[in-house]
């Protein structure tokens, strides 16, 4: 009797989605161009390498479809070996390009905008206003960083040149303008995360100073008339 050996399946193609990963991606290996003599059904098995770039060269780290954003950085080199496998035998292995992963912009959890003056809910048309950028986080350990807008009325005020100062001076603002701020967290790398929007505040009166009063003439005598005059300035 004749025993007929099983064929080994082969492929053609082995690549790793997506293809400019960032560090939050998992990454996942796809083989192609699959064929099998006996007409096996197509299956692969996939093994991830990475170089860590500590001169050791590439360092095997899992057999399996999809690599975990875990084992990823910014630092570090990695590739996939995609196997025919019909079933019976290992067949033909074709390895990935090596693909590096990008920077990945940080992000913010909240955006707080406050009043300087008495009362922090309500600014008054003398009060600077203070925003805060909270919750920044960035996967590829760079530092904290915030750019700013504001907005007035819902436009935003352009006039503003530094988008890092957290401080919007008093005389950019007026009674009855509401005033709002986006928080916007960036890297130097991979450049501005979401914006979020903060809270609204709404701009109250400031009430006049205390009124100068001046009494004419200053030395008055018993036959004098005396002329008072109150001087007062509202904001």
């Amino acid at each position: 009797s004749v025993t007929i050996a099983n064929s080994p399946a082969t492929l053609t193609d082995c690549d790793v989605s997506p293809s400019t990963p960032g560090t939050l991606d998992a990454l996942t290996a796809n083989g192609g161009g699959f064929s099998d003599a006996e007409g096996d059904p197509e299956d692969y098995t996939y093994t991830w390498y990475i170089d860590y770039n500590d001169g050791n060269g590439w360092t095997q780290v899992r057999e399996t479809k999809k690599l975990p954003s875990s084992f990823t950085s910014i630092d570090y080199s990695i590739k996939v070996a995609c196997t025919a496998d019909d079933g019976y035998d290992l067949g033909d292995t074709v390895e990935s390009a090596i693909i590096t992963i990008n920077n990945t912009a940080p992000s913010a959890t909240d955006c707080v905008l406050a009043s300087l003056g008495s009362d922090p809910n309500v600014p008054l048309t003398d009060d600077n206003i203070q925003v805060s950028g909270v919750g920044f986080d960035d996967p590829d350990g760079d530092p904290e960083q915030f750019r700013f807008e504001w907005y007035r009325n819902g436009v935003r005020d352009t006039s503003i040149t530094d988008d890092t100062d957290p401080l919007y001076p008093s005389a950019q603002i007026a009674k009855g303008q509401q005033i709002y701020a986006k928080c916007i967290p960036y890297d130097d790398i991979a450049g501005d995360g979401s914006p979020i929007q903060s809270n609204t505040l709404v701009v109250g009166n400031t009430g006049p100073e205390a009124p100068v009063i001046s009494i004419d003439p200053n030395q008055p005598t018993t036959a004098d008339t005396l002329q008072a005059q109150i001087d007062y300035q509202e904001p």
